[in-house]
Formats: C-alpha cells, sequence, structure tokens
C-alpha cells in the first residue's frame, strides 16, 4: 500500500507537468476554456504571492492587490497606447509594479504590525481611487480596445481574431 502511494505520488508530478501543455493544444478553439484556466492560474499565482508575504515573511499586507492592478493597468495602458506585443508589455508591467513595490517597501517595511496594515492598505486604495478618477488616463469608461494577443510559437491566445 506504501509503495503504491509513494509510486502515485512521483507520477503525478510529470503527468501534470505534461497536461499543462497539452492544454492550449487540446482547448485551442474552446475560448471560454483557455480564460477559464488563465483566471484561476492568475488566481493561484496571487495566493502564491500572499502565502509568501503574510504566511512565510509575517507581514501583514493589506495592499497586495494593489500592486496586481499596478500591473494589469500598465499592460493593458502600454498595450493599448503604445501598440507593444504581449511579449514586451509583460515583463514591463512586472518591472512597473516592482518598482511601485520598491518604491512603497523601502519606507514602509520598518513599520510591524498594524501600522504596516493600515499603510499598505491606504496604498490599495489610493491605486483604487487613481485608477477610477483618472479619466484621462485609463479611458475606464469608454468602450474596450482589443490588446495585442499573445502568441508562443505558432499559436495565438485568441484563436478567433
Amino acid at each position: 500500500m506504501q509503495s503504491t502511494l509513494a509510486v502515485a505520488r512521483r507520477a503525478i508530478a510529470p503527468v501534470l507537468l505534461i497536461f499543462t501543455f497539452l492544454v492550449p493544444v487540446i482547448f485551442y478553439d474552446q475560448r471560454y476554456i483557455l480564460d477559464l484556466g488563465i483566471l484561476v492560474l492568475t488566481y493561484v499565482m496571487l495566493g502564491w504571492g500572499l502565502n509568501v508575504v503574510v504566511g512565510l515573511a509575517g507581514l501583514l499586507d493589506l495592499g497586495y492587490v494593489a500592486f496586481y492592478a499596478v500591473g494589469a493597468y500598465s499592460y493593458a495602458l502600454l498595450a493599448t497606447n503604445f501598440g507593444l506585443s504581449f511579449w514586451v508589455c509583460l515583463p514591463m508591467a512586472g518591472i512597473l509594479a516592482a518598482f511601485w513595490g520598491v518604491l512603497l517597501g523601502f519606507p514602509v517595511l520598518r513599520l510591524r504590525g498594524d501600522y504596516l496594515a493600515i499603510v499598505t492598505l491606504a496604498f490599495g486604495e489610493i491605486i483604487r481611487l487613481v485608477i477610477i478618477n483618472w479619466q484621462s488616463l485609463t479611458r475606464r469608461h469608454q468602450r474596450r480596445q482589443q490588446h495585442p494577443a499573445a502568441v508562443f510559437l505558432w499559436h495565438s491566445a485568441h484563436p478567433g481574431r
């Protein structure tokens, strides 16, 4: 019984890895499944990051989603305003989110406990209010524009376009 469980544990990681690479090929024409998978994996990555900050570092960061918003909005603005491709916008969005993290992190990480939570919550609220109210930059209430599709080798993230 014990050896069967050990073999199953060793076999499950390669099977999941192969399945991960085959999902975009198998479900190429089924946009809903691809979008749902991307959404689920995005929230899994957010959960892992929050686990590192709160669980391992022991810091109560209530503004964690603000960095996600900075990255997402910077990607969208770079793609629509400058017409850059997915592979150019993705690292630039990460760099911009990291820049704001460093900018907030230097003065704030000396705080502990409730004070850190209050400052990070305030940062999250400031980012939310900037996104909502800075209409000339974000064009939040205008019609959505199409962003450039992510193309990896011969597969496009938007097969219908």
